[in-house]
């Protein structure tokens, strides 16, 4: 009786060593697919970034040629002289500019 009860609890022991080892494993594959969910996302805000960060560039860009347009208006306009834009194709009443 005495090997039977043994035996038994060395059963008992391997099978509760099974049952955790499973359910350990179950915890790791749940915490690698968050960390899979988390990387994806990661990899979302890094691409969102850059292109954030390439928008910027170019509005400010965009802002240093309209402050230079402002700039040359008003030293034009201070100087008292005809502002030609760009796409001017005639003479205006001051003639050529």
């Amino acid at each position: 009786m005495a090997d039977i009860e043994e035996w038994l609890v060395i059963i008992l022991a391997a099978v509760s060593g099974v049952a955790w080892l499973v359910r350990l494993e179950g915890r790791v594959n749940r915490n690698t697919e968050a960390n899979q969910r988390t990387e994806r996302r990661l990899d979302t805000y890094e691409a969102t970034h850059q292109a954030q960060a390439l928008q910027l560039v170019r509005i400010e860009e965009a802002n240093k040629g309209i402050k230079l347009t402002v700039d040359r208006i008003y030293a034009q306009v201070s100087a008292g002289q005809r502002i030609v834009h760009h796409s001017d194709k005639t003479n205006g009443p001051w003639g050529d500019s």
